[in-house]
Parts: C-alpha cells; structure tokens; sequence
C-alpha cells in the first residue's frame, strides 16, 4: 500500500504504468483529472480532488444521428474504483490487472466488429431506415411519400431487429403473412405486386446497411428481400394494346367518341412513346415550336433520372418531336388561355371555373375504355401505346438504339436494349443523338400518315425485338 499524495492545483498528467504508480498521482485541488496509461490509450485513471480514485475506459465510436449521418461520440466510463490494496479490491473496486483486462476486452469487442465487416456496429433495420431518411430530400415526393407510407405500416415492426439476423426464411414468412393478410389484424391479403413495395424498400435498407459495412459478417450480395422477391407470385401480364391492323379505325373514331384533350393524348402517346408522367406534367412553355423539341427537366418523375445524381442547375432534356406531333401541342396552345401553362389544361364550362391554370385533365381511361368498345379492340392503357410507338419504330424506321433514346430508357436500360456499354444519358444531348432522333420521330409519324391516307398497312404480328420487348414492365412506366 502506499500514502495517498496531497492535493495539487495543476497536476502533471504524466502516464501511469502499474498500481504503485496509480495510487501515487496526485489529485487535483477541484474537480478531477485523468492521466493515460502509458501504453494503453483506453485505460485511464481518474483521480478526484476528494481523493478518490477510479478506472475509466476512454474509446472514441461513431454514433448515427436521427438524419442518417454520424458524429465521433467520445466515450468515457468509469467502470470500477481503483483498490487501495490491489490484492483485495473489496467491493465497487478492481485490480490492476482486473481493470486493464476489462479494457482489452472492450477493445477486442469493437475490434472483432470491425473484422466482421460491421463497420463500427451492426446496423437495425431501424439504423438504415435513419440513414434512408437522412438523404430523402434527394428523393422525388412520390419516392418519398411511398417508402415513408411502407415503413409506417409493414417494416416499423422491425425496427429494433439486426438486419443481419432478417435472413430469407424470416422475410419469406413476412411475405406470406401479407400475402394472406395475417400480418397484422384487421389487415386484408396483400396483391403480390402491392408487396413488392414493402420488399423494395427492405432491399434498398439491407444496400444501405453494406454500404455502410453494417450489415454483419454477411456478405456484400446478401439480400433476402430481393431473393424473396423472385419468388413471389408472376405479376399480371398486361393484355390490352390496340391491334396495329386497327390502329388506323381507333385514330380516326377518337374524333366522335373521344374528348378533345383525350383524343390528343392518345395521338401524342402514339406519336411520341412518351411515359406517363412526362405527358400528364407537360407545359407550353416546355415544348420550342422553333426547334422542334421538348424541354424536360431531368428530376421529372418520368425521366428514370435519381434526383441524387442530378447535379442543381442540370440542363432539360431535349427530345425531338415530329412535325406531327408539334401541330397537336400547337393546336391546343392556341385554343390556351395561358399559352405557357399545361397543354392539358380544364376548359371548364358555363358557371364552371374555366381558368386552365387551377388545374388539367390526367387520366384519359374512361375515354379509351369507349373508344376500345366502339372499335371493338381490347381495352389499352397509356403504356400499351408506348410500346405501339415502339412497335411502330423498330419495324418502320429500323433504329433500334433511336427509338430507344426517344423513349428516355436509362442509360443501363439503353446499353443493354442496344449492345453498346459505352452509351450514356449525356449522349442522348449531342447532335449526332439529336439527329438520330428527329429521323426515328419524323419516321413514325410519316407511318402514321401514310396509314390514315389508306398508304399502307400494319401487321399485327411485327415483333417487337426480345431486348426492347423485356423492357416493357411496370417499372418503366
């Protein structure tokens, strides 16, 4: 045993290496200070003014905050007292060799995480979720009202599970028990392609938690939520399309049956292979009648476009309209009452708003629905005229990769359809892509022509190419 040491106002912090040495340093004349270990950076001794004397284990770890990002938190816990006879601590007090071993085993803790691959620890789902949140203002509205809508209802019940341990068989009984609305009570049965939602979401939580190095000692393809996706049940195929053979009668009976604005968006999906939300948000003051062409801002929901990639201030994107095409948008910006506002605009009527800035048409379905019935065609939705413009391009014009670019397909999605890796979205601005498009437009509408003058026919059986034909899903609507 040794004398405690008097009180010092400003103590030297010079490291301690044993016991001796420990009850040795003085205390300080208020508060408290620590001196280091000499060769243990970890291992501290605090020392009171009071005289008391404890072991604190000192390591600096990172911390997620609730907006995803993380902070270095130091650590600092005094976990025993330190004994004023090492070989009989008595109670609340540790030995030396007790206490730097306590230390090492903390350390090997963190350490053996790291070696696993976890990062600094190993994520729960409601740690990725966090993380996910954290970067949702780069996220489109619809994305984000989406995920925050299947986190609330589905994956918050795991919020405090390890995604490490949320292995396939744990997730496939999730899958089931949506699928047969036992999930939780008073819960309906799921469609399968209603719980691919909640599943996309889970994948993209388990991408975040390997990203991070958080996900355990798993390895960085393992995704039980994207395994379990491939098994759920095929989705429905889409039957509708309107026969090419027919295409000419349905053209031509939209000016009876159809609406105006109705008849024209049939016209322009036909025209242009526009998705959807690029034609329903569709202004006049986008489209330069000079040029040709429509501007579009590349975070519209419709480009396939990640907000999180597009750079503040990215030019539109410019894509060629036929002749065609432009004298529909033209027609309908004269009859505008805002010729700058959206080409879908309200008309209204008598005693009705009639201003077409309040707000526009969207869904022209129960116009088609008529139309389909008048014809006697299958019913069609806006996507199957999408692929009609496709049909039409590939078999007409015979530019595969054209049509593609017209069709704003990604640039994985483009390179895949067209065989060439090296093609990127930024292609699609040069003159050489510009050109290649206006041809690809102006061919298609020229078919058109030609077909309403009775100038030539459409088969029915013109394939669509295997590599352009498996791009047609939900997900590219």
């Amino acid at each position: 045993m040794t004398m405690t040491p008097p009180p010092v106002d400003r103590p030297r912090l010079e490291p301690f290496a044993g016991i001796r040495q420990a009850q040795a340093k003085p205390a300080p004349g208020s508060g408290y200070v620590e001196y280091p270990h000499a060769e243990l950076p970890s291992f501290r001794l605090r020392v009171h003014a009071s005289g008391r004397r404890q072991w604190v284990l000192r390591m600096r770890l990172e911390e997620l905050r609730p907006d995803g990002s993380y902070r270095t938190k130091d650590l600092r816990k005094a976990f025993a007292d330190v004994p004023k006879d090492d070989r009989s601590p008595g109670p609340g007090a540790l030995s030396f060799a007790d206490a730097m071993a306590y230390v090492l085993a903390e350390r090997k803790k963190l350490e053996m995480a790291k070696a696993q691959g976890t990062g600094k620890q190993r994520w729960t789902l409601g740690d990725a979720w966090k993380r996910r949140i954290g970067g949702i203002s780069q996220l489109r509205a619809a994305t984000r009202v989406k995920d925050e809508k299947d986190w609330r209802n589905y994956l918050s019940k795991f919020e405090g599970e390890l995604l490490d341990t949320l292995d396939v068989t744990r997730v496939e009984r999730f899958a089931a028990q949506m699928l047969d609305g036992s999930f939780k009570q008073g819960m309906k049965p799921l469609a399968p392609d209603t719980v691919r939602g909640p599943l996309t979401l889970l994948g993209t939580l388990y991408n975040l938690a390997h990203e991070n190095d958080a996900a355990g000692d798993r390895p960085k393809d393992w995704n039980p939520a994207e395994i379990v996706k491939k098994k759920l049940p095929t989705k429905v195929q889409r039957r509708g399309a309107v026969p090419l053979s027919r295409l000419r009668d349905v053209w031509l009976a939209a000016d009876t049956v159809c609406t105006s604005w109705a008849r024209d968006q049939l016209r322009l999906y036909v025209l242009t292979g526009l998705r959807h939300g690029l034609m329903a948000e569709v202004r006049f003051d986008e489209i330069d009648f000079a040029e040709g062409v429509i501007l579009i801002p590349p975070a519209r929901p419709g480009t396939k476009r990640r907000a999180r990639d597009i750079k503040a201030g990215a030019t539109p994107l410019k894509l060629p309209l036929s002749r065609m095409a432009l004298s529909i948008f033209r027609s309908r910006q004269e009859a505008a009452k805002n010729k700058s506002g959206p080409v879908w605009y309200l008309t209204g009527g008598l005693g009705g708003r009639g201003n077409n800035t309040a707000s526009k048409h969207s869904d022209p379905r129960s116009n088609w629905k008529n139309l389909a019935a008048w014809c006697d065609v299958p019913q069609f939705l806006r996507h199957d005229l999408r692929r009609t413009f496709a049909t039409i391009g590939v078999a007409k014009v015979k530019d595969l990769m054209g049509i593609s670019l017209l069709m704003l397909h990604s640039s994985d999605t483009l390179a895949q359809a067209v065989g060439i890796p090296g093609v990127t979205v930024d292609y699609m601005q040069t003159e050489e892509a510009q050109d290649r498009m206006r041809v690809c437009a102006e061919g298609v509408a020229t078919t058109i022509k030609d077909l309403l003058a009775g100038a030539a026919q459409l088969d029915d059986n013109y394939p669509l190419p295997a590599e352009l034909a498996e791009l047609f899903d939900d997900a590219d609507e």
